[in-house]
């Protein structure tokens, strides 16, 4: 070690008195070496965290930009790719990787070469690159002001002002998406004082159901009561006419209630115009009664037979054999077997209660039809407000949001108990629901009978007297979507109480009675001004007492204000709120924070909210009460979070439903819009986005990362197979044939085949000319391929492809070029090149093999192609080529 010591401070003293002057005349060819060569050659997995730092890289940061200054959007697509963790058609790897081998291998030297595996987009939906670059823009309180106007306080949207958003937003680029943020209620806010006696908003403009129906397909916006509800949707009415809402989800709403509803209507494969579940719906008051129909047509077998005819949206009345059977994915169905109709049958469409009890019976059937389906055997579709033995032996039951609207008396309903107290439950049966001032033994769930008279003291209720009579405790109900109140909503609600299944937030708050007997438990909103929560006799108290002064979440049944203030609720569930929560509900009490976020895409002349066929997918935008129930702002792991939160929210899906889900995320600290396309395989939500396996090599030429060249490459397309010297053919028999292999101008591929008139006994080889594979580092040997005439047989019976390092050229003399293949043979120098499957259809599939045992050397590659009297198939190439 000494001497090596020595020797390195005695080589520093000669070069301090001699510099590269004494390095070349005392160490010749010294100065050769004072710079290490480091030429590599590597292969780069692409990981993780491999495409998060090439979407960081400041050098690609500027490529993105460059391409796209103003909007941003290559760059938002740049930081997609560093998310999704493969490339795209936007952001490709040729572009992008150089970069980041520069940053990565800073010290390589030039011909080193690194050969990349990756992963691109395969089909990656057009609609996704501009709606993974849209921006966020939340409503500010100047915005508010703007849209209600000078001297009034408003910090939320209404059906009356939501439409004025896109004059907020700034002129975009053609198609390019935003994601609105903004604070909604259902209830128009009430001016009432100042000069003049104050002023309202103006009613919106509404199209009168009739008329948007003789107007046809378009965009509408109407104004109508519930007519009827099924488990997918509603039926809304005005004096002109009643149009279909699918919901394709349970509504939240009853019939009687007064909505808005903006959107498209069109019919499906036919059927009569209807609002699809894009529609916008608004609630703006209850009706102060409600009831169906006196005089249904009654329906006679002629007139269901014409029915697939007409498909006309009215109320009847028809009788049947009921028949319940499943389908394949598990969905009852529920038809009506008319007699003496043929290929015409009565089908029941989601009812929101049992109907098994009667099956096999002769029903009659009461409701609205709304189209009809099927191919073989037409089914009329019938929304039914009521089913019942044709016998009259069935009890008369009256809808609950028929009873929820009617004047107080005595009725037999029946529904679900769907939450519950320690002194009553809540029933509802799709058309509504109602307090039953009642303890039963029943549990949630229980489907039941219920008869007993009604009151309205503290809102519409059944009495403790009622009689109630389980039916059956395994039915299944599917609650709506909730509501969910923020605090503009939780004020209105006391100027307007309903019955209906909500959610808010708040701080937990006990107090006593003056005796201490009974302990209250209200929940202060933040932001509210007058609006508070209450549960309405807990059973749980002990649970709602750990809770105190906590901030919590509230999901049940509010159904009644008391004192003016407390917004009277029976639980389904109560649970403490998540830290993210606390801070978005803290936000949202703010004057300009939002609860509702919206899609909006610029059309070139105006912004519009995105519907339906704007994305090629039906759309799914997650909501800010979303992002309270999984505790972040933000959506992390969009892979693990998306398909769980579909399967939530969409649980009535089908195989193929395709959705785009618009959701935020964040990426350098900043906040950013994603989307991703997900389709139901019928039993879990599938990313659509495949990616695929892709390699490119790369070699560092004059400092610069460059893809490596291609050392053969032959597409067969529309050439003469011999013309540009590149292959050639070489018959050994041809077994009466004129030729096996062909091509030309007239074929876009060069194909083989030993079968003229029958199958023959044939060997023709396909040759390339000589390939180079010299400073070669992984070469491949790729092509596409297909097969046909199989009769059952592998086309690997035909054919083979073989390497050889013996290279030989064409000769213009075809008995030696047929000479030195089949020399070859016999020395055994073609090798076999093996490949992990062959086409078994007339479907191209890419065949791929490795050739890095032939770097640095020359070869022959040749395609022998073999068939005998028993089988002669037909095999298709093109698009030969030999690369990294």
């Amino acid at each position: 070690m000494k001497k090596h010591i020595i020797f390195a401070s005695a080589l520093a003293s000669l070069f301090a008195l001699g510099a590269c002057d004494y390095n070349e005349d005392n160490f010749p060819g010294f100065d050769e070496y004072d710079t290490i060569l480091d030429v590599r050659s590597d292969t780069l997995d692409m990981a993780s965290a491999d495409y998060s730092a090439l979407a960081k890289l400041s050098a690609n940061k500027e490529i993105a930009l460059s391409k796209d200054p103003a909007g941003e959007s290559v760059l938002n697509a740049l930081t997609q790719v560093g998310k999704d963790r493969f490339f795209t058609d936007v952001i490709t790897p040729l572009e992008y990787l150089p970069a980041y081998l520069k940053s990565k291998y800073p010290y390589a030297s030039d011909q080193s070469k690194v050969k990349v595996n990756y992963r691109v987009a395969e089909n990656l939906p057009r609609y996704l690159t501009p709606l993974n670059a849209a921006k966020s823009y939340e409503l500010s309180a100047a915005d508010y002001k703007t849209i209600w106007g000078e001297g009034k306080n408003v910090s939320f949207l209404s059906p009356s002002t939501v439409g004025k958003i896109p004059t907020l937003l700034k002129t975009g680029k053609k198609d390019e998406f935003r994601l609105v943020k903004y604070a909604y209620s259902d209830t128009e806010p009430s001016f009432g004082g100042g000069e003049g006696g104050g002023d309202v908003e103006p009613t919106p403009s509404y199209t009168n159901i009739g008329e948007a129906l003789t107007a046809g397909a378009g965009n509408y916006t109407v104004k109508g009561e519930v007519a009827g509800t099924y488990a997918k949707g509603l039926l809304i009415k005005d004096a002109t006419g009643i149009i279909l809402i699918y919901m394709n989800a349970v509504p939240a709403y009853s019939v009687g209630d007064v909505l808005e509803v903006s959107g498209d209507i069109s019919s499906y494969k036919g059927q009569p115009l209807q609002f699809s579940n894009k529609a916008e719906i608004k609630f703006l008051e209850r009706s102060k009664s409600f009831a169906y129909p006196t005089t249904p047509k009654t329906l006679t077998a002629d007139d269901i037979k014409n029915y697939p005819n007409t498909q006309a949206l009215e109320y009847v009345t028809y009788e049947g054999t009921l028949k319940v059977s499943s389908g394949s994915k598990g969905q009852t169905y529920y038809n009506v077997v008319v007699e003496g109709v043929d290929g015409v049958q009565g089908s029941i469409q989601y009812p929101a209660l049992p109907l098994d009890d009667m099956k096999d019976q002769k029903v009659k059937v009461t409701g609205y039809t709304i189209g009809s389906s099927g191919s073989k055997t037409k089914y009329m579709n019938t929304m039914a407000t009521s089913v019942e033995l044709a016998d009259g032996t069935s009890t008369k039951f009256t809808p609950i949001g028929q009873v929820a609207l009617s004047e107080d008396g005595t009725y037999t309903a029946r529904g679900f108990i769907v939450a519950k107290n320690a002194k009553a439950f809540v029933l509802n049966d799709g058309t509504g629901s109602i307090y039953v001032y009642k303890n039963t033994t029943e549990e949630v769930g229980t489907f039941v009978t219920i008869s007993g008279k009604t009151s309205s003291k503290y809102g519409k209720q059944f009495d403790k007297s009622a009689t109630v009579t389980a039916v059956e405790t395994a039915a299944k109900y599917t609650y709506p979507a909730p509501r969910t109140m923020a605090a503009a909503d939780m004020d209105a609600y006391v100027a307007q109480p309903f019955m209906g299944y909500v959610t808010y937030q708040g701080t937990l708050k006990l107090s006593t009675n003056k005796d201490g007997t009974k302990t209250y438990y209200n929940i202060a909103v933040d932001g509210a001004t007058t609006a508070q929560g209450s549960v309405d006799n807990p059973s749980n108290e002990e649970e709602l007492k750990a809770l105190k002064d906590k901030q919590v979440v509230v999901t049940g049944y509010a159904f009644k204000v008391t004192s003016g203030k407390y917004v009277t609720t029976v639980l389904t569930d109560i649970k403490e709120a998540t830290a993210a929560s606390v801070r978005a509900a803290a936000t949202r009490a703010s004057d300009v924070a939002p609860n509702t976020f919206a899609l909006y895409q610029y059309n070139g002349s105006a912004w519009k909210l995105c519907t339906e066929s704007d994305t090629e997918a039906k759309l799914q935008v997650i909501q800010p009460a979303e992002y309270d129930r999984i505790g972040s702002e933000y959506i992390s792991s969009a892979d693990k979070t998306l398909p769980v939160y579909l399967q939530q929210s969409l649980p009535y899906a089908k195989k193929n439903d395709k959705y785009a889900v618009v959701y935020l995320y964040q990426s350098d600290k900043k906040e950013k819009v994603g989307a991703d396309e997900y389709v139901f395989d019928g039993t879990a939500w599938v990313k659509t986005i495949n990616s695929v396996p892709g390699t490119m090599t790369f070699m560092l030429t004059n400092s610069l990362w460059v893809e490596a060249k291609e050392y053969y490459n032959h597409s067969f397309n529309k050439v003469e197979v011999e013309q540009d010297g590149k292959a050639f053919i070489v018959n050994i028999e041809l077994g009466g044939k004129d030729y096996v292999w062909s091509g030309g101008s007239s074929y876009s591929t060069i194909q083989a085949s030993g079968y003229y008139k029958q199958a023959r006994n044939t060997e023709s080889w396909l040759i390339t000319k000589p390939i180079e594979l010299i400073d070669a580092v992984a070469p491949i040997l790729t092509f596409q391929a297909n097969a046909s005439y199989l009769s059952g047989n592998s086309i690997t019976d035909n054919i083979a492809v073989y390497v050889t390092t013996d290279v030989f050229e064409k000769s213009d003399d075809a008995d030696v070029n047929k000479k030195a293949v089949k020399d070859r043979w016999e020395t055994q120098k073609w090798v076999k090149l093996e490949f992990p499957q062959w086409p078994n259809s007339s479907t191209f599939i890419d065949m791929t093999t490795d050739l890095s045992a032939y770097k640095d050397q020359k070869i022959v590659i040749g395609f022998c192609y073999k068939s005998t009297t028993d089988f002669a198939g037909t095999l298709k190439l093109r698009n030969v080529l030999v690369k990294e």
